[in-house]
């Protein structure tokens, strides 16, 4: 079975134990599905159809997918976009988030219909 999930990943900024200090990752509702998937099910071949920019962040977080075992070959890289991030606050042990996406490359996912329709045609299951 061939596994494409279909989303958006952003770099998210959680505080961690020191003052004023965040630590960076990747996440997203879609992401975290895939990756969870590729830890279950290592020989199953799962991809992740989203679209990120072509700066250092973006980079980055290919790098993180391809290291947790996620197929990036779907992911399609658009000039001069980055991608979303948000931020997790801490209020009496309740999350809040902060949202930027203005130039996420994500928001433009949708834009190569031909790309999005051959990744779903090589798949066996679709996690959207």
């Amino acid at each position: 079975m061939r596994i494409l999930a279909i989303g958006e990943c952003m770099a998210e900024m959680a505080p961690t134990d020191a003052p004023s200090t965040y630590q960076m990752g990747f996440a997203g509702d879609t992401f975290n599905t895939a990756w969870y998937l590729a830890q279950l099910t290592p020989e199953t071949p799962l991809s992740y159809f989203t679209a990120v920019g072509d700066d250092a962040i973006s980079s980055r977080m290919l790098g993180a997918m391809r290291e947790s075992g996620v197929n990036t070959q779907q992911v399609r890289i658009v000039p001069n976009r980055s991608v979303g991030l948000y931020l997790i606050t801490l209020n009496n042990g309740e999350r809040s988030f902060t949202y930027w996406r203005g130039q996420s490359a994500a928001r433009l996912l949708t834009q190569d219909k031909q790309a999005l329709a051959h990744a779903m045609t090589q798949s066996d299951l679709i996690y959207f």
